[in-house]
């Protein structure tokens, strides 16, 4: 209501301000029909320049929220970025602890209390409740792994021909533009037997699930290690 009264205040004000009348001639049907028209067509236009400069204000509001939030994404997105590159760092940190753990226990030693696992057998209790202990947390399918002879193999054939490994330098690298996590490994493994020492380099792929456990190992050469030692 006070939105028109001030529309009507103003419209008021213009028509004072147009010139006095001339009240000497007569005003005739045609002189009063033209000053209507006149009076008709500025409410006309007054109202339209209001509209245009309410629908101005909303277009100006609206490129203002717009830039409001193109501001908002340019300094997020970064963040989420950031977030993001953290995330990836850690899993691979965690996968390749995951791989240098297994690497170690497949080529270091056997010790004493290992040697004596295995002088009870290879499908002894001793050698099971072992074989959960270190590599069920690392392995998602230790029973698959165990018959394809990725557990234990080389400290098996270690202890069988009287040998120590000692891993001098273990490289792990993530393949590149991959889906399945895989991880190029390299062990330089030094084998020992009265008090002769040689050295092999074992290489190969090992992949990991989702959960960071090592699903897969493949394309491994051992560098002859098995053969020498048995040898």
């Amino acid at each position: 209501m006070i939105e028109k009264n001030k529309e009507i205040d103003d419209l008021i004000n213009d028509l004072h301000s147009l010139p006095e009348p001339d009240y000497n001639q007569r005003f005739n049907a045609d002189v009063q029909d033209r000053m209507y028209k006149q009076i008709i067509d500025y409410a006309i236009k007054y109202k339209r320049k209001r509209k245009i400069g309410d629908i101005m204000k909303k277009f100006t509001f609206g490129i203002l929220g717009l830039g409001v939030l193109l501001l908002l994404l340019i300094l997020v997105n970064p963040l989420m970025n950031g977030d993001r590159n953290n995330s990836d760092k850690v899993i691979d940190a965690n996968n390749m602890k995951t791989i240098q753990t297994y690497l170690e226990y497949e080529f270091t030693g056997p010790n004493e209390k290992l040697s004596t696992i295995f002088d009870k057998g290879l499908n002894s209790p001793e050698l099971q409740v072992y074989i959960e202990e270190n590599y069920k947390p690392l392995i998602s399918n230790i029973e698959q792994m165990v018959s394809n002879n990725y557990v234990t193999t080389f400290m098996n054939f270690a202890h069988e021909y009287g040998y120590q490994l000692n891993p001098v330098n273990i490289d792990i690298q993530k393949q590149e533009n991959t889906q399945n996590n895989a991880y190029n490994y390299e062990v330089k493994v030094e084998y020992s037997k009265e008090g002769q020492t040689n050295t092999a380099t074992i290489t190969g792929i090992i992949n990991l699930d989702e959960s960071g456990k090592i699903s897969l190992i493949r394309k491994m050469n051992d560098g002859g290690l098995l053969e020498d030692m048995r040898n």
